[in-house]
């Protein structure tokens, strides 16, 4: 009966150990979790603590910075001020009396020469005189047919009413056919106009080649 007694008590005793034993474990379990957790809940508290005290600095600068825009926009959108125009510089009095004297005169007209109009309307005279000349010309039909070609200088004088005289060949075509068409071409036109007003001249010797030419 004393060994159930005291192997009871031991057993009760074993539990009783047991438990406390647990108990410590688990309570110092507890305290460390709840310790551990404690420090994560402050390194969080701080890094929350410095990203609260980061965050002024920024929006301090963003509010710093704004107004600097806003200044050079301000800047830049000013327009530029509209220059003064200048005074017209008044000509002064010596360059105005210039331009009346230069208005005054007015350039003379260009007086051609006595010399060279004569000599102009007596280029033109002998001009019209060979054409003359060259429309009374005909090809005689024997030398055309016998392909006779050659070229004569006739010499004749002019006069103020236009007359032509002396008439006579200076150089031979070398065909006695030819030679007279020539000589009765300028013949035809022995009655010419007489002398403008320019030429102050009595009469006037021509030389004149007159050509004979099968086209």
């Amino acid at each position: 009966m004393n060994r159930i007694i005291f192997f009871c008590s031991f057993i009760f005793i074993f539990i009783l150990h047991v438990g406390f034993i647990k108990f410590i474990y688990f309570d110092k379990k507890e305290k460390i979790i709840k310790a551990h957790e404690s420090k994560q809940i402050l390194v969080k508290m701080a890094v929350l603590k410095k990203i609260v005290q980061a965050q002024p600095k920024e929006l301090k600068k963003v509010v710093f910075q704004k107004p600097i825009e806003k200044k050079a926009k301000k800047k830049l959108l000013k327009k530029p001020k509209p220059k003064k125009a200048q005074p017209k510089k008044i000509p002064q009095i010596k360059e105005l009396q210039k331009q009346i004297v230069q208005n005054k005169i007015k350039p003379k007209k260009q007086v051609v020469p006595t010399s060279y109009s004569s000599s102009h309307e007596k280029m033109t005279y002998i001009s019209r005189l060979r054409d003359a000349i060259e429309k009374n010309k005909k090809y005689p039909k024997i030398s055309q047919r016998l392909n006779e070609q050659g070229s004569c200088v006739v010499e004749f004088r002019v006069f103020k009413n236009g007359i032509l005289d002396n008439i006579k060949i200076k150089s031979k075509s070398g065909k006695n056919r030819l030679d007279k068409a020539a000589l009765k071409a300028v013949q035809k036109t022995a009655k010419f106009e007489p002398f403008p007003k320019q030429i102050d001249e009595n009469f006037i010797d021509i030389t004149l080649p007159i050509k004979f030419i099968l086209q």
